[in-house]
């Protein structure tokens, strides 16, 4: 059998979880667990953090998959629901939404008579990306509460620069945020695995950590080491073979490479950033790529 393989690492997810919790302990934690689970496996990322109060996924389809795995914690469908015809299904499956778009919010108006689902309202606050204009807010929240189609309604924005300590866009969201929902009485969610590290006050209710919970550093400039996260998957081979060259003779593709490893070129592309990583042999750092 080929000795090249991923190995994850249960005790480390549950660990970089507990550093969350250390971080914004007064807030619920969705933990995100779309795109498969950065790579890990959703299902069983779901079911290792079974302490978290809720998980985020991509889709509907998602959604059903945890479902179908058992999860029984509440599930939210981070880019929305993409076509009325799934609301049903939303309801069947338990599965909250976010609402983004005037079309979605139209789309829930004129559901006709289903149970209500819960909404978690978008507000662009600087992304720029998704969301609605932070003025168009105080409606929208106000429509959602008249609507039958409509559950609990609460409120999330989203960082693009929080990685960065020194950002100034970062605090304007934070405040946007506080400001627009003073009078609302609504849960809110804004600081992703960045805003948890370093934006204490972009906590509120809920936090939304992604990258760290794998054991990633969010952070430019901050090791996941100096933020105590371990990594949850490692990839392990064996060396299959060790060639004398001339000091100074080019090897490889990318004429650096002096060890080789099991795993074929170009058959870990689905490993982010494994070229990054030191090269331990028999528990000793013996290279660091790129040199």
């Amino acid at each position: 059998m080929r000795p090249a393989r991923a190995l994850i690492n249960p005790q480390a997810l549950r660990h970089n979880y507990s550093r969350v919790r250390s971080y914004a302990p007064l807030a619920s934690v969705m933990a995100v667990v779309k795109a498969n689970g950065y790579g890990h496996g959703m299902e069983w990322t779901a079911k290792t953090l079974r302490d978290a109060d809720a998980f985020g996924v991509a889709s509907a389809e998602d959604g059903i998959l945890l479902r179908d795995a058992g999860i029984q914690k509440p599930i939210c469908l981070l880019e929305g629901f993409f076509h009325p015809d799934e609301l049903p299904t939303l309801v069947r499956h338990r599965l909250s939404s976010v609402v983004h778009h005037e079309s979605q919010l139209w789309d829930m108006e004129h559901a006709g008579k289903i149970d209500p689902i819960d909404v978690w309202v978008k507000v662009d606050t600087g992304m720029h990306r998704l969301g609605f204009p932070p003025e168009a807010i105080p409606e929208v929240i106000k429509r959602l509460k008249v609507c039958m189609a409509a559950g609990r309604v609460r409120v999330m924005s989203h960082f693009p620069t929080a990685d960065n300590r020194f950002d100034s866009v970062t605090p304007d969201q934070i405040r946007l945020l506080d400001k627009l929902t003073q009078n609302l009485n609504v849960d809110r969610s804004l600081a992703n695995s960045a805003g948890i590290v370093n934006w204490p006050s972009s906590h509120f209710e809920w936090v939304r950590p992604g990258i760290m919970l794998y054991g990633a550093t969010p952070m430019i400039g901050m090791s996941a080491a100096v933020l105590d996260l371990k990594p949850v998957m490692t990839l392990a081979s064996e060396i299959i073979a060790i060639n004398q060259r001339r000091k100074g003779d080019a090897h490889g593709h990318d004429q650096r490479r002096q060890l080789e490893l099991e795993g074929g070129f170009a058959e870990g592309d689905e490993i982010a950033d494994a070229a990054l990583q030191p090269v331990e042999r028999q528990n000793q750092q013996t290279a660091d790529y790129p040199a």
